[in-house]
C-alpha cells in the first residue's frame, strides 16, 4: 500500500500546517500589528433553568417602568437628567447575540424561584423568607413564585446567586420583553 506524501515526510506534513495557519493569520488580520480581534464576549449571563446564556448590553438604550404597568425602550439619558427625581425605574437593555438585534430584554425587578420540592403555600412562603426574599406570589401552583428584587442588575446578579445557591431548582430573573403586534 502506498502512503501518501505527507506521511512519509512529516516535516514536510508540519510545514505546510505551518503555512496554512501563517496564511489564514494574514488574512484574517491578525498578523497586523496592534490589531486586536473584536469583542464579542457578552458582558454578564444568566441562568435559563440548568443552561447559562449570554447577555449583550445595549450601550445606547435602557428601558424604563413606570410605578404601574408596563415599561419602554428609550435612548439613555444623560447623568444630570438621570439624578433628577422620578417614579420611573430604569434597566440596561440587554440582547442575546452581540449584534444587538432580535428581542430585547429588560429587568423590571424580581426574580422567579422554583422550590426543589412542591410545597403547601404556608410552608413555601417560609423557605421563601428564611432565606431573606419576599415572596410577592406563587406562579405555578406552590412550586414557581415570584419574588420581589429592584430593577435591573440587582435582579439579575440575585437570580443567579440563588441558581448557584442549589438550595433551588431554578431561578431566573423576571424578564420584561416589549410587546409585538400579532
Amino acid at each position: 500500500m502506498k502512503m501518501p506524501p505527507m506521511y512519509r515526510r512529516p516535516h514536510l506534513g508540519m510545514i505546510i500546517q505551518m503555512l496554512g495557519v501563517l496564511i489564514f493569520s494574514v488574512f484574517s488580520g491578525a498578523a497586523s500589528a496592534g490589531a486586536e480581534p473584536p469583542t464579542v464576549a457578552p458582558v454578564t449571563s444568566w441562568h435559563d433553568g440548568r443552561q447559562t446564556r449570554g447577555l449583550w448590553l445595549d450601550p445606547t438604550r435602557e428601558a424604563e417602568f413606570a410605578t404601574r404597568g408596563g415599561g419602554t425602550v428609550q435612548p439613555k439619558q444623560a447623568p444630570q437628567a438621570a439624578t433628577q427625581p422620578s417614579q420611573a425605574q430604569r434597566s440596561p437593555l440587554f440582547f442575546d447575540n452581540p449584534a444587538l438585534n432580535g428581542t430585547p430584554r429588560a429587568l423590571p425587578g424580581g426574580v422567579l424561584v422554583e422550590l426543589k420540592i412542591p410545597t403547601e403555600t404556608n410552608a413555601a412562603r417560609l423557605q421563601l423568607e428564611s432565606d431573606g426574599l419576599t415572596p410577592v406570589r406563587a406562579i405555578v401552583g406552590d412550586r414557581i413564585w415570584l419574588v420581589a428584587s429592584p430593577p435591573g442588575l440587582a435582579a439579575l446578579e440575585l437570580a443567579n446567586r440563588l441558581q448557584q445557591g442549589g438550595r433551588y431548582a431554578s431561578a431566573q430573573p423576571n424578564w420584561w420583553q416589549p410587546r409585538v403586534p400579532k
